[in-house]
Parts: C-alpha cells; structure tokens; sequence
C-alpha cells in the first residue's frame, strides 16, 4: 500500500520511503540534489545539492568516463587496468586536479595541477606502470564555475603480477553526476 503527501514529493510504499520519486526501489531513495548539515560560514553557497554516489568501473576502455568535475570536465580511464586521464572538453577558464595515490608498493603519488586558460586536451593521471591500488582526486572547475567532485577509489594491484581493471569507491561532487 502506497501513501503520498499532497505535493510534498514524498512515497512510502512497502517500507521503502521515496522524495522526488513516486517508486522507491530502496529502504530510502532521493531523486534529485540533497542538502545535508549547515553552512556557517559568511558566504552563502551557490549551488543546491550534493551528490553522493558510488563508483563501479569494470571497464578499462579507453573514453570510459569515471566522474564529471564540471560541465566540460572528465575523470575517464585511457585503455589500460589503471591508467587514469583527465579530458576538458572546452574552455572552463582555470580546472584543477589535486590528490593523490598509493601504489602497490605503498609509496605515495602526488597529483597536482591547475589548468590556467582552460587547458583545453587529454592530461594523463595516473599510468598502469604506477601500480596505483589507492587514490584520492579532487577536481573542478572551481574557480569559475564552483564545482567540484571528489572520488575515492580503491583495485587490486600488487607487486607480484596482480593488475586487476575492477575500480570501486565514492564520489561526492557539486554536480550532477
């Protein structure tokens, strides 16, 4: 049995309890930009919402896209187990990327860079040789568009031969994804 608020956008049906959506298929299902805690600082934020989202990447295609860090910015896999790119797509004025990862031998990669004009192209990450099992990027168009997306993804690598294409993590990001 079904209940619905007047207007409200709100479903509880079979235990399952839906906002924007008139069929939850989980426990609790959002549709749409959520807004969790408080601001207190003295600048209002500008954009509604945050996504949170998990991240299952089991294809090492090249063009495979990972994450969007703002309209015309790309996290995407570049053809091989572990290698990662960044793409812009067009102009987004100053996009950064800041993070870092751990390679199988438990030394860590260090990954920053801000774009200055746009930097329109293709920017290589992280390569397969790096053996990166763990990583932590932050990227966005920060400056001018305010967006930002973090992803943090974990896949079994190691130095004895193991060099597996499964990526698996979270990505919470200003943007929808």
């Amino acid at each position: 049995m079904a209940f619905v608020t007047s207007g409200a956008g709100l479903t509880i049906d079979s235990g399952n309890v839906g906002i924007g959506t008139s069929n939850p298929q989980a426990q609790l299902q959002v549709t749409g930009p959520i807004r969790l805690g408080s601001e207190q600082t003295s600048e209002a934020p500008n954009r509604s919402g945050l996504v949170v989202r998990r991240i299952n990447s089991t294809s090492a295609a090249a063009g495979q896209i990972i994450a969007y860090g703002g309209t015309n910015i790309q996290l995407q896999r570049d053809g091989t187990p572990g290698g990662l790119i960044l793409k812009i797509l067009a102009n987004s004025g100053g996009p950064m990327i800041a993070g870092f990862g751990i390679n199988a031998s438990g030394n860590t990669v260090n990954v920053y860079s801000v774009y200055y004009g746009g930097g329109v192209g293709t920017y290589q990450i992280f390569t397969d040789a790096q053996q990166i099992g763990y990583f932590r990027l932050t990227f966005g168009d920060t400056l001018n568009a305010g967006d930002s997306t973090t992803v943090e993804i974990t896949r079994v690598v190691d130095t004895t031969g193991n060099n597996f294409v499964n990526m698996t993590g979270t990505l919470t990001s200003t943007m929808n994804q």
